[in-house]
């Protein structure tokens, strides 16, 4: 009813709304050493795994995302037994929404005012950032970065 006409019909209706959401699992995280004691000229080190390190969900946070402890740093000359190609720890997952309101505005024949705004990150959800994975460093595990806030874009067009 309201895109008949009147005053009603020009201030409510003929809106547009849309919505762009992502959500994703964590990618699989490769851990290193905090030095190369390999002797080799290339290439990096990796640790050695005394367990298994991924802590219940839980027992995560910004500060800790995987247990540490289950890593050590490998012998000299040795390359370390974590296995590079199966990682078993997982960065953060990610959740994002994007929303965007539109509506033309009809001023007469060949003039039309086009308005837009977009919110990105419209929920203003922080999806943290990668844990630092060098084993041997004092804040390993930890996430120290993380995603824009929300922001928002207007926008005015003028179509003559």
């Amino acid at each position: 009813m309201l895109s008949r006409g009147g005053i009603a019909g020009l201030i409510l209706g003929g809106w547009n709304f849309g919505v762009l959401s992502s959500l994703r699992t964590g990618n699989p995280l490769s851990l290193g050493t905090i030095t190369n004691l390999t002797g080799s000229m290339g290439g990096g080190s990796r640790p050695n795994r005394l367990g298994n390190g991924v802590l219940p969900g839980g027992e995560r946070d910004r500060l800790r995302w995987f247990d540490a402890s289950a890593f050590a740093l490998p012998q000299p000359f040795t390359f370390g037994n974590d296995s590079a190609t199966q990682p078993s720890l997982r960065a953060p997952g990610q959740l994002n929404c994007d929303l965007l309101l539109s509506k033309d505005f009809r001023l007469s024949e060949q003039r039309r005012l086009a308005f837009r705004t977009e919110f990105f990150n419209a929920f203003n959800h922080f999806n943290p950032g990668l844990p630092n994975t060098t084993i041997g460093d004092p804040s390993v595990g930890v996430i120290t970065t993380g995603n824009d806030p929300r922001s928002i874009q207007l926008s005015l067009k003028l179509y003559f």
